[in-house]
């Protein structure tokens, strides 16, 4: 059967995974999103979530707009909330309430969402209180429009930095869930390995192949995946660029196979992005495949609580420097994951807080006679040093 045939579904299996991400640790995400609020002087916010980025509104509420495909506006009190409004269609509330952990408040049309949110900020507020804005600066203008009009007149100041870095510490429920998102990817990517190795008819391309494992990872209640497959050394293996879809190329014996396989589950992300060949390595392939094994059992007692990606970059280059290793400098070393696969800290004069999740890509080319490899982990990063989930 042609797996690219399938109908995927955006939606992907949405469940509240009370197992994972029980009431209690929502109050608690909650009550440190208001510690920040305090630290700003601001007595509400209005949290704008697009259909791209799933942190900042799936964070107190568990409800993911990624998945769904849904803008959303959550607005948060110093002692009351959070509300959801959502350009959700009236008849998907009730399936909706099953899988967030505050009510869906009723938007009718949609297209009202941004007011009605901004209208209970102002009451949460109080009469002078300010208003703290997250994400908006990211709204498409005619969003952004209707924010500034619904809040004109009030003292609004953005705090999207500091939002970000508040939940950029990921905590024990986050935490359980990346991990399971992880033991998915890692299936993921040990299927496709496995099914390309044997030369199994679906492998026959890299389109197909990816659809494959995609069908399997849904299988497994993930809400949605990111696979890229391509061949090592070819004019399209940029593994730095993630478009989530494989290059099209057919997969032929000796070839050395890079692919991404990223797995959302309880709305966070796991990743695992490695090479394979089909086929026996040569000594020289062992050992360059190798050398870059060995730069990640040295790199975590590199990494801790404080740096800047771009310090650790410069670690993770200093490193592969006495090994004598030179990463790629067009595939970023380590960049935050959980929600997101571009959450904070994703530019280089972010700080890396305590507890924080990157994913550490690190990528060489060793000639002609081996071409490209790489290899990946996760990596949480603690006071003094880091370890690998």
């Amino acid at each position: 059967m042609s797996y690219t045939k399938l109908p995927v579904l955006r939606h992907g299996y949405m469940a509240r995974h009370p197992h994972l991400i029980p009431d209690e640790a929502i109050v608690v995400r909650n009550s440190v999103v208001r510690t920040m609020m305090m630290s700003n002087n601001v007595q509400a916010l209005v949290i704008f979530s697009d259909a791209i980025h799933n942190a900042p509104g799936c964070y107190l509420t568990n409800y993911p707009c990624y998945g769904l495909g849904r803008e959303s506006v959550t607005v948060l009190g110093l002692n009351e909330g959070p509300f959801l409004f959502t350009t959700e269609p009236l008849r998907n509330l009730p399936k909706v309430d099953r899988f967030t952990t505050c009510p869906v408040e009723k938007v009718n049309p949609a297209s009202k969402f941004i007011a009605d949110g901004c209208a209970k900020a102002k009451e949460l507020a109080g009469e002078g209180g300010a208003i703290g804005l997250v994400g908006t600066s990211a709204m498409p203008v005619r969003r952004s429009g209707a924010v500034k009009k619904n809040l004109e007149g009030r003292s609004v100041v953005d705090v999207t930095a500091e939002f970000e870095k508040s939940i950029s510490s990921k905590d024990s429920t986050s935490l359980k869930c990346i991990g399971a998102a992880l033991k998915r990817a890692r299936m993921g990517f040990d299927t496709l390995r496995e099914k390309a190795q044997t030369g199994a008819d679906v492998a026959r391309d890299s389109t197909q192949l990816a659809a494959y494992v995609d069908y399997v990872l849904r299988r497994e209640g993930c809400e949605d995946t990111n696979i890229l497959i391509s061949i090592a050394g070819s004019p399209s293996s940029r593994v730095g660029q993630r478009v989530g879809y494989p290059d099209g190329s057919n997969l032929h014996a000796g070839d050395i196979v890079m692919a991404f396989v990223g797995a959302q589950y309880a709305r966070h992300w796991g990743v695992v992005a490695e090479v394979f060949k089909l086929g026996p390595m040569t000594d020289k392939e062992v050992e360059a495949l190798s050398a870059l094994e060995s730069l990640k059992t040295t790199l975590p007692s590199k990494v801790k609580a404080g740096m800047t990606l771009a310090q650790v970059r410069v670690a993770a280059e200093s490193v592969a420097k006495k090994i004598g290793v030179t990463l790629v400098s067009d595939v970023p070393a380590a960049e935050g994951i959980g929600f997101d696969m571009d959450e904070y800290p994703s530019k280089e004069t972010d700080k890396v807080e305590e507890d924080t999740v990157l994913l550490v890509s690190l990528c060489s080319e060793f000639g002609k006679s081996v071409g490209t490899m790489m290899t990946s982990g996760m990596l949480l990063c603690g006071a003094k040093d880091g370890r690998w989930l």
